[in-house]
């Protein structure tokens, strides 16, 4: 399992779009991280879409943290 499916997360719907908000932190750095995905993307990732073809719109260094619970780069 990725690391971000693991954290805790918050579901909304601004002007009825669904919105999943991640968070958690760094485990090597300890600094907090948050991304927001989107609803139908995240039900592709979940059907085995390519991380980077689901969230194209998150940069590498946060899918980094998604997939591992390290950031890529430091900030």
């Amino acid at each position: 399992m990725t690391h971000f499916l693991k954290c805790r997360y918050e579901e909304t719907y601004p002007d009825g779009v669904h919105i999943y908000t991640f968070k958690g932190e760094c485990e090597e750095t300890g600094l907090s991280v948050s991304v927001e995905l989107f609803g139908p993307d995240l039900f592709r990732y979940n059907q085995g879409e390519l991380i980077q073809k689901a969230f194209p719109y998150i940069d590498a260094n946060h899918r980094e943290w998604m997939m591992t619970g390290r950031l890529g780069v430091s900030e």
